[in-house]
């Protein structure tokens, strides 16, 4: 269905893509996907985390102090996060991933020999398979920062 706004990354260009490739590849290979609309929801972000496995955020930023709680109670039991942000601005990263010892740099990876089509669009492999990895050669991170 429709995706919150807050699913959303920043680029370079200033356009605002939506998650619909991270979301189609996971539910591709049999995940569960639920969107999280924020306190404004209705849902307790704590309650949903209850029966995840993994949590992706692209807005650490947009997360209240108590959903943020949630999260870290959520990573300390064994969790597993995925936050992505925009790399011009790392300061809702760091404010996010500190007190799970997660800090952003403002600036951008460059791959000059390893990339898709563009310096800044590096080609990642993942270092061993995992259930959320499985099937999965490359990814591309399009504006990536250093963390």
């Amino acid at each position: 269905g429709n995706a919150p706004k807050e699913a959303d990354i920043g680029t370079l260009g200033g356009a605002r893509p939506g998650v619909t490739p991270l979301t189609s590849t996971l539910i591709e290979t049999g995940q569960e996907v639920r969107f999280y609309g924020g306190i404004r929801s209705g849902e307790r972000l704590q309650s949903l985390l209850a029966d995840a496995d993994a949590f992706v955020t692209t807005a650490p930023g947009a997360l209240s102090g108590t959903d943020a709680d949630a999260v870290n109670s959520f990573v300390e039991a064994g969790g597993r996060t995925l936050v992505a942000s925009d790399p011009g601005n790392a300061g809702a990263l760091t404010d996010f991933g500190s007190p799970f010892g997660v800090y952003g740099d403002d600036g951008y990876v460059y791959d000059m020999e390893h990339n898709d089509a563009g310096y800044l669009s590096v080609l990642v492999q993942p270092p061993e398979s995992t259930p959320l990895t499985e099937g999965v050669e490359q990814v591309v991170l399009r504006g990536a920062a250093s963390v």
